[in-house]
């Protein structure tokens, strides 16, 4: 099940076969942000509440229309691969056009030296 989120962010509650486990996938923009994001949380009360404190992955770009692909090709992946193979056939969780400016500056806050 797909809906529509906040701001025209995508929310996705989904069982992985093998594992039988609930997984909640949200996409949104990054509040004050020029980018958006796409993540994959553990869910409880079956599968309704995502476990915000231990995210699976994260993918980032920097438009709606590339976020809400990505958001697409992640919940196939969920729902179709045992969780040990995800993180081999996610996509990069870089941008391919490079991070935009908001995001620089976000990880060159927390990373500091690490990112260049």
């Amino acid at each position: 099940m797909t809906e529509r989120g906040y701001k025209d962010g995508l929310v996705s509650r989904v069982k992985n076969p093998y594992s039988r486990k609930r997984y909640v996938i949200s996409t949104a923009q990054e509040i004050g942000r020029d980018y958006w994001t796409t993540v994959v949380f553990p869910g409880i009360l079956f599968g309704l509440f995502p476990v915000l404190t231990k995210k699976i992955f994260a993918i980032v770009r920097n438009n709606k229309k590339d976020a809400h692909a990505i958001h697409w090709i992640v919940k196939s992946l969920v729902m179709s691969l045992p969780e040990s193979v995800w993180l081999t056939n996610t996509p990069n969780p870089e941008p391919p056009e490079g991070w935009s400016e908001g995001a620089k500056k976000i990880l060159e806050k927390k990373l500091g030296d690490k990112f260049e």
